[in-house]
């Protein structure tokens, strides 16, 4: 056999499949593209959301060990049957950039004792 200048790695499967394992051994460098969402057009400074402020189910509660902020939800707390989602999505980015304006923060979901009747908001959550 005559000497190759690129290096070909073989791993052997089970099923004596050879399978080119360059995949498997380089890691590869690609990273994602970042999404960044703009939130402005969700802050208006006039709203008022001391309603939902006085049910304290999204808070500020401490620190994680890596001293990031950690943002609390209590999903007993939080009536999804009167609070439309879209009102949901304001306060929480005001919260977030009011209270949270920069540097890394984790979120601690709650969800102990909420009833299905009660509390069902049917929303999903976006990376921001």
């Amino acid at each position: 056999m005559g000497g190759s200048s690129e290096d070909f790695s073989v791993v052997v499967l089970a099923s004596d499949l050879g399978v080119d394992a360059r995949p498997f051994l380089e890691h590869d460098q690609q990273q994602e593209e970042e999404n960044w969402h703009d939130c402005s057009q969700y802050l208006s400074p006039d709203e008022d959301f001391s309603d939902l402020d006085q049910l304290q189910f999204l808070r500020l509660q401490g620190s994680d060990k890596n001293s990031n902020r950690i943002l609390r939800i209590v999903g007993k707390y939080f009536p999804a049957t009167v609070v439309s989602a879209e009102r949901l999505k304001r306060y929480v980015f005001n919260k977030i950039c009011s209270e949270l304006p920069e540097g890394p923060f984790c979120i601690a979901y709650m969800h102990s004792t909420v009833q299905k009747e009660d509390n069902s908001p049917g929303i999903t959550c976006k990376n921001f």
